[in-house]
């Protein structure tokens, strides 16, 4: 049975006259009361579930969640075919790579590294910016032979012998 003639019976329901049983007969006779009667029995069975479902969709609702589901589903098919333009699969490749990358870093690493940059960045900008003369041969042996720089040109070595393969 159709939706509209649903509301059709409840409404009569709602507001039932003597004169109205003609119609509630009526469509009560096009009711398939088998199907409704496995409906019930289901609706029964599972109320606590049924219930469940509801305070979700009423959640959903309330968040503006639901109205952004529907919004999307107009618009599947634009959604779709912009998905499907290659820089845009090449983007969601290169953030699937990124996020690999990210998740084997050891934590505590990361999070020191993101600790020190602003600090660190601070501190060479400021450096850079406060010695504009050329450097001396012998400044220039003193940095060489720092054990930061030391450690950089290891880094960077060991870092290109990995890429490398060796």
């Amino acid at each position: 049975m159709s939706r509209q003639k649903w509301e059709a019976l409840l409404s009569l329901a709602e507001n039932l006259k003597e004169e109205d049983a003609e119609e509630v007969e009526r469509l009560l006779r096009e009711v398939d009361l088998k199907s409704v009667a496995l409906l019930l029995k289901e609706l029964s069975d599972n109320a606590e579930a049924v219930a469940d479902l509801i305070r979700f969709a009423r959640a959903l609702r309330e968040s503006g969640t639901l109205a952004l589901l529907e919004s999307l589903v107009e618009a599947t098919d634009e959604n779709f075919n912009a998905l499907l333009r290659p820089e845009t699969m090449r983007a969601v490749g290169n953030l699937m790579a990124l996020f690999y990358l990210l998740s084997s870093f050891n934590n505590l690493m990361l999070m020191k590294a993101a600790e020190m940059t602003p600090k660190c960045t601070e501190r060479a900008v400021a450096e850079a910016s406060q010695n504009m003369k050329p450097l001396g041969i012998i400044e220039l042996i003193k940095i060489l032979r720092s054990p930061e720089l030391g450690a950089a040109v290891r880094g960077l070595h060991a870092s290109l012998k990995c890429f490398s393969g060796r």
